[in-house]
């Protein structure tokens, strides 16, 4: 699943966008048509656009998985 979060800076303090994919675990059961493979987590951009700190791919991912948690149970 794919969201956005506001990301800040650990470096400079800047607020800005980091798009985050949560990846998803394979399906390898079942009918072919069914299955497909692991896809990883990531973020991008991958680094601070005013000072090129990097952005910490856990922290971002966490922040992440708590937005859509908190997302869903207000559904």
């Amino acid at each position: 699943m794919d969201t956005t979060i506001l990301y800040e800076c650990k470096e400079c303090g800047l607020n800005f966008d980091v798009d985050v994919f949560l990846g998803r675990s394979a399906r390898t059961y079942g009918p072919p048509e069914d299955c497909y493979p692991a896809e990883p987590s990531f973020v991008e951009p991958t680094e601070c656009p005013h000072c090129d700190a990097e952005v910490d791919e856990c922290e971002a991912i966490d922040q992440a998985s708590d937005y859509l948690q908190a997302y869903e149970e207000d559904r």
